[in-house]
């Protein structure tokens, strides 16, 4: 979603991106989300500017949850995606944002909802 809140400023991502910068969300993470955040937008393929990676990073840093990972119980279907499932839950977050939900069952979840940054936008404007 990261990625796509960047390539796509109008689209519902960006709008996720900018509801965590303004503080109405947060965002919540653990240093492996970190670590893969950093890796994948540094990927030359995108071009973005790095040190606008780098103030996106720090601000999502400065303005979002740090959480230590409990394991999962119930981990997603896709090994990798078990970091957020993780962190969600030690987070207690309301949601899991995200754009494969394919990835996030919602047996993997222990009650939690995953959704689209479009639904996230909705439920934020209610």
């Amino acid at each position: 979603m990261l990625v796509s809140g960047i390539l796509s400023p109008q689209g519902a991502p960006a709008t996720v991106l900018r509801s965590v910068a303004s503080g109405s969300a947060a965002i919540c993470f653990d240093e492996r989300i970190l670590s893969e955040y950093r890796r994948v937008l540094a990927r030359r393929k995108f071009s973005f500017d790095l040190q606008q990676v780098a103030t996106l990073l720090e601000l999502l840093e400065a303005t979002g949850q740090r959480c230590w990972r409990r394991p999962s119980i119930c981990p997603s279907r896709t090994r990798p995606m078990n970091r957020f499932v993780e962190v969600a839950i030690a987070a207690a977050a309301d949601f899991l944002v995200t754009g494969n939900m394919k990835h996030f069952p919602a047996a993997s979840l222990r009650g939690m909802r995953a959704i689209t940054p479009r639904a996230f936008c909705d439920v934020v404007a209610r």
